[in-house]
Formats: C-alpha cells, structure tokens, sequence
C-alpha cells in the first residue's frame, strides 16, 4: 500500500466520520451563526445534518439557500414542528443505518469551539 493509502486509513481509524444534528426553530440568525462556527472546526470528518423543524415564514428556504453549497452541510426540511425530541426521532434512525461510532446533537444556539470536536472524539 502506498503512503497515501496508509495516512487514509490512518485517518478513518483515528479520526471517524461524525454526523452533526442541528435543529432549527425559528432562530435563523443562531443557525446562521452555529454553521459558520461548525465550518471552522479542525476535525478531518464530519457531517452536518441541519434540519430546519417547520419554522414560520421562508427560514428553511432561506437556510437551504445558503448552505446546500457546503458539502460538509445538509439542509432537510419539515414542513411541522415534531419538537425537539420528534425532529432527533425523525433523522437518528437514518444515521444508526450508517453504524458511525458517535453521532453528535449539537443545539442551534450553540458556538462551538474550533477544537470541540476532535477533542470529543
């Protein structure tokens, strides 16, 4: 295997892939301002899974709007409300599928630290 095959699978192993849920309700400007935290975290692989949770008035559209263009982000609408634990029952079963070893439940209002993630993992 070559060296770049080697620091591949070095990576997988030490550094695994983690999906990020993200729920939005009705708080644009802290979604705004979590994703742009989120995109400057110094993990190697994540995903973020970024649901908008049947918000009043365009912020779904306006937030797949600005953030379908991020392969790192995922914007998923609903078109109700489930409440927080109901939006976390709609996207986790799709995420066990995957078998990742960690999923993370991170709230909108929240800025991560650039180092949040690798230092949880």
């Amino acid at each position: 295997m070559n060296a770049a095959g080697d620091r591949s699978q070095e990576t997988e192993k030490h550094w695994p892939n983690i999906p990020i849920i993200v729920l939005n309700w009705n708080g644009l400007d802290d979604t705004r301002e979590c994703m742009h935290a989120l995109l400057q975290l110094d993990y190697p692989r994540f995903q973020v899974y970024l649901i908008d949770n049947g918000s009043v008035g365009r912020e779904g559209a306006i937030l797949e709007s600005e953030f379908h263009s991020i392969a790192q982000i995922t914007v998923l609408r609903l078109e109700a409300n489930l409440g927080f634990t109901g939006a976390h029952n709609w996207i986790l079963p799709r995420l066990l599928d995957e078998d990742y070893p960690y999923i993370a439940l991170l709230n909108n209002d929240t800025v991560p630290d650039r180092h949040w993630l690798r230092e949880l993992v």
